[in-house]
């Protein structure tokens, strides 16, 4: 029902947050459990939630200004020589936007827009590619990334993530083939690098715009915006910076949660007797359990004592 919040106790019984459910427990890993499927829900819940706060205060779609910089995927190859040089440059030539270039002092060859969007270096083993946005009217281009909830705004990041991974596997292995440059052992391309730029967020859009910042996790060079950057070897793009949305997101909504919460525990008052009453027929069960034991040890006695009485009866009778 649209403005009633459900939580599922059981496969089959949906219970509205404040009523006084039925718990079937046993011990109390079962009741850890139970609490834990009453709480985590309300987080979900609502960052899911088109409108989050009170019905007094209306959130706006969220909007996130999101920019893929310097992403670079890296893999080992075979070791350059100078018939592999040679090869390359007599393969490949300058013509409009594709340019190559050998730095004789770095042993570096360059191909810049190898592909659209993509930059290809060769080191020693190594060969890179960069992937750089393009360029509309003297910018770098950004995407918009509009949502009603923090989920399909990771699910939009991760599409255009993955799709530009995809092209800088595509243009290595093309590369890769075409100079037959893969080692006996095949390795596959890791990340080297990434910047993910972002605005759209109050503590980032209130930096000033002159402040420079270079931080463990992000830097600031640009007037707008930080660029979120590898924290460790191989980690891959959008991680530090979906982090931040989706922190952002609960500090925001953090009154619904609250309500939420505060609905919570008026039921979880309500508990009370019922968890006394839970105690008091577990303890009675014991102690029915116990006193069966009981009963069944004595007529496995008694039992014993039949049989035994039968043994020496028989065995009378035989002498």
């Amino acid at each position: 029902m649209q403005g009633m919040s459900y939580i599922r106790t059981s496969k089959d019984t949906p219970l509205k947050i404040g009523e006084t459910p039925i718990l079937p427990m046993e011990n109390n890993n079962d009741l850890n459990k139970y609490f834990d499927k009453l709480i985590n829900p309300i987080f979900n819940k609502v960052l899911k939630e088109k409108n989050p706060n009170s019905m007094t205060t209306v959130t706006p779609t969220r909007k996130k200004l999101w920019r893929p910089n310097n992403y670079r995927r890296q893999i080992q190859v075979k070791k350059k020589d100078n018939s592999i040089i040679k090869n390359i440059l007599s393969t490949i030539e300058s013509t409009g936007k594709r340019q190559i270039n050998f730095n004789e002092h770095t042993n570096i060859i360059s191909i810049k827009n190898y592909k659209p969007n993509i930059t290809l270096q060769y080191g020693r083993d190594k060969l890179t590619c960069i992937f750089s946005q393009n360029i509309i009217y003297g910018h770098k281009e950004t995407f918009l990334i509009e949502a009603n909830n923090i989920d399909d705004i990771e699910e939009r990041i991760d599409q255009k993530a993955k799709e530009i991974t995809s092209r800088m596997d595509k243009a290595l292995n093309t590369f890769i083939d075409k100079f037959n440059l893969r080692l006996e052992q095949e390795r596959e391309p890791v990340w080297s690098r990434y910047e993910d730029w972002l605005k759209g967020i109050d503590f980032i859009d209130n930096i000033p715009r002159e402040s420079i910042i270079h931080d463990t996790y992000f830097k600031k060079v640009y007037p707008t915006g930080i660029e979120y950057k590898q924290t460790k070897e191989k980690e891959g793009p959008s991680i530090h910076l979906k982090n931040t949305i989706r922190n952002q997101a609960i500090r925001d909504v953090a009154p619904a949660i609250e309500q939420e919460l505060n609905t919570l525990r008026e039921g979880i008052d309500k508990l009370g007797p019922v968890l006394e009453k839970i105690h008091e027929v577990t303890l009675l069960e014991i102690k029915n359990k116990k006193l069966h034991q009981k009963v069944l040890n004595s007529m496995d006695k008694t039992m014993k004592d039949i049989r035994d009485d039968l043994k020496q009866k028989r065995l009378n009778e035989y002498i």
